[in-house]
């Protein structure tokens, strides 16, 4: 099952990639982020994001923005490893699994017309989690905005512009 309070550490792992000091530290920041990551990207790549993600009786508030929460995170917190690209080694490769994975998981989640579309709209939460989507997109334009579809990144900008309808809280 996924454990949606790892999702608040994606970006620390993202941090401890990118300043490991020996192969022995890389290695064991790179199967962190795979146990944290991975069951995220794979439920949402293969569209049962919202069938697996486990909603707790003290969040059923939040529920119908969790998903969404969880996969722009993740993606987040993933992406400038993402943008690292595919290569031969071992890690290289599990990062072409990933940015594999990514994309399917952000086309099937902003696709209006699939069981697997997430809410981008209703509610106030939406707007920090498409916030987040937005800037995993950012921070890996090459690895995932630019291996979408012209098809799935029209469904992109539609569900990021659908968060419009959400007037902002008066906060930070």
């Amino acid at each position: 099952m996924i454990q949606r309070n790892f999702f608040f550490f994606v970006a620390l792992i993202a941090v401890m990639l990118s300043k490991a000091a020996t192969a022995g530290d890389r290695a064991y920041s790179v199967q962190v982020l795979k146990r944290i990551a991975e069951p995220v990207i794979t439920a949402a790549a293969e569209g049962r994001l919202k069938r697996d993600l486990p909603v707790h009786d003290w969040e059923k508030s939040r529920a119908s923005s969790t998903h969404l929460e969880a996969l722009g995170r993740t993606l987040t917190g993933i992406a400038p490893w993402l943008e690292l690209g595919p290569d031969d080694s071992d890690e290289g490769k599990l990062r072409a699994r990933f940015i594999e994975l990514s994309v399917k998981a952000i086309a099937n989640a902003t696709d209006s017309n699939s069981p697997s579309f997430l809410n981008f709209s209703k509610g106030g939460q939406p707007l920090v989690d498409t916030a987040f989507l937005a800037h995993g997109l950012l921070r890996a334009p090459k690895q995932l905005w630019g291996r979408l579809t012209a098809n799935e990144k029209t469904n992109v900008i539609a569900a990021l512009k659908s968060s419009r309808a959400i007037k902002p809280g008066e906060s930070n």
